[in-house]
């Protein structure tokens, strides 16, 4: 389910040559997913102290 959610964001290639597979990225995407993640951490934590 999350490999599903964040198959977009990283591109996996074989190279027929040395026969290996590698992986390329999508640093602006990734980049986004980690802040909107950051974001609702921040907000969790705030609800947390707030039942408090």
């Amino acid at each position: 389910m999350l490999a599903q959610k964040y198959k977009n964001l990283v591109e996996f290639n074989f190279d027929e040559k040395s026969k290996e597979f590698f992986y390329v990225a999508n640093c602006d995407k990734l980049d986004k997913q980690i802040h909107s993640l950051e974001k609702l951490l921040q907000q969790l934590k705030g609800e947390k102290n707030d039942i408090r």
